[in-house]
């Protein structure tokens, strides 16, 4: 039979069990702090920017998409294919922008002009020679051209080699 006392003793127990499930989740929003430090940068390495992803199975979340190559030039070229898709006219980029990877201040100061118009990706190219995944980058994205400057679709930046210029007027 339900009588007061029985349904006062249920109340409370309920009661209980929503303050200890509120005030947990009060405590896991305040005091949960994730580890954001799974990625470690390797600077002792030949490669001045070889990035380790400890944790595989996790690239993709809610709010991020971790991009990574075995190299500079591999994960400079992922970037460029998620940025630029190139199933479209309209995904192509007008030009593509070449820097030396020994020049990353180069690389920095380049960002500012790979916005519109130009709307160009930034690949890196060693010294002398253009790197295999840089040049089939190149290729898939087929640049367009910049018709302000009489169509030029690749921009370098900084003292390239003979060789590059050479290597880019047979491809392109």
């Amino acid at each position: 039979m339900i009588t007061n006392e029985n349904l006062d003793k249920q109340y409370k127990i309920v009661l209980t069990i929503v303050l200890v499930i509120s005030f947990s989740l009060i405590l896991l929003l305040f005091f949960y702090k994730p580890n954001y430090n799974k990625n470690k940068v390797n600077t002792n390495n030949k490669n001045k920017f070889a990035i380790k992803n400890e944790n595989k199975s996790q690239r993709v979340t809610g709010n991020t998409v971790r991009i990574e190559g075995k190299d500079l030039y591999d994960t400079c070229a992922s970037i460029s294919q998620i940025a630029y898709p190139s199933t479209f006219r309209e995904d192509r980029p007008n030009a593509v922008i070449l820097v030396r990877s020994d020049k990353i201040e180069d690389a920095m100061l380049s960002s500012r002009i790979s916005h519109h118009p130009i709307n160009a990706p930034i690949l890196f190219t060693k010294k002398n020679s253009i790197p295999e995944s840089t040049l089939k980058e190149i290729e898939r994205l087929n640049p367009e051209g910049l018709f302000v400057d009489g169509n030029v679709k690749v921009i370098l930046i900084g003292d390239m080699g003979e060789e590059i210029k050479n290597t880019l007027n047979k491809k392109i």
